[in-house]
């Protein structure tokens, strides 16, 4: 692009470094400092020859030479997908007074972005719920607190905390994906067409400590297990990498067109980010920074 190669390094070395206070020892190379360090063939390419990683040579011409050690993860790190009971397909439902249908406000999703659209959709309503309407995209989506955090309950009107709303742009025509991978606080985000698979979703992810999990017709399609606070897996990666997409390319059977359902469906539940969010305590309008009403105001 033009900029002198040598400014490029500085950028990403020294002057970071200094903006984070830490280039007493990170930053650039000289004596007492980390010896974290990049060897290239030449300032044009660019291409890594050698990494050195606090002193050691780690990787060579592409070769990864150091000696990892599997970490070994207390007991506190693991079942931590906590939720009082089995959820049930009426967990999911979404009451109204209406009669007929009901204007609702929906999530719309913009692909390759975290930001949302506030859009609207009218519903129709089934003894006296509220329903997704697969033929216009619409999904509802749901998060439930699963660390059963004491201060939480006092918020809860069940046995758990959990806020569910509508969204459109998954293209879900059938089943239902969710995970607790998730931006803090971590909770279980699921979305689908129906609330049947919902549920199996949520118990299926609680039965197996946390993970990512595709569903259709109460049959689980794929999952990638991350029993470690529900985060992460004990596999290697190579064996994580190839379940994931594995499972993403599930989420196509129940008719997905996200390229990325699941980091999509991640910051759907994530309450700074604009327009519309959702959360265990309901639907967030982010730019006014407040929980709203799913029906309109007659």
């Amino acid at each position: 692009r033009g900029l002198d190669p040598v400014t490029a390094v500085q950028i990403a070395t020294i002057n970071a470094a200094e903006f984070f206070k830490v280039d007493d020892e990170l930053g650039s190379i000289a004596n007492g400092k980390i010896a974290d360090l990049l060897i290239v063939n030449n300032l044009s390419d660019f291409e890594v020859e050698t990494v050195v990683a606090d002193g050691e040579v780690v990787s060579r011409k592409g070769s990864f030479k150091a000696d990892l050690k599997p970490p070994k993860y207390p007991e506190y790190m693991k079942d931590t997908i906590k939720l009082p009971r089995e959820i049930r397909p009426n967990d999911f439902k979404v009451k109204t007074e209406k009669d007929n249908e009901v204007k609702v406000k929906v999530i719309g999703v913009i692909e390759g972005e975290l930001i949302t659209k506030k859009e609207n959709a009218v519903l129709p309503l089934e003894n006296g719920c509220i329903c997704a309407d697969v033929d216009k995209d619409i999904s509802k989506i749901s998060v439930i607190e699963r660390h059963q955090s004491p201060e939480y309950q006092e918020f809860a009107d069940n046995d758990f905390l959990m806020g569910t709303g509508f969204i459109n742009g998954f293209g879900l025509n059938d089943g239902a994906i969710g995970e607790s991978f998730a931006p803090v606080p971590e909770n279980i985000a699921v979305v689908g067409s129906n609330d049947e698979d919902m549920a199996k979703v949520v118990n299926h992810i609680q039965e197996v400590g946390g993970g990512l999990v595709v569903v259709k017709n109460g049959e689980i399609l794929s999952q990638l297990k991350l029993p470690i606070l529900g985060l992460l897996s004990r596999n290697s990666l190579e064996k994580v990498s190839k379940k994931q997409k594995e499972t993403v390319a599930a989420t196509k059977k129940i008719g997905c067109e996200i390229r990325s359902p699941f980091l999509t469906l991640m910051f759907m539940t994530y309450p700074i980010i604009p327009e519309l969010k959702i959360t265990e305590f309901g639907l967030v309008d982010v730019e006014n920074m407040e929980t709203v009403n799913l029906e309109y105001d007659d």
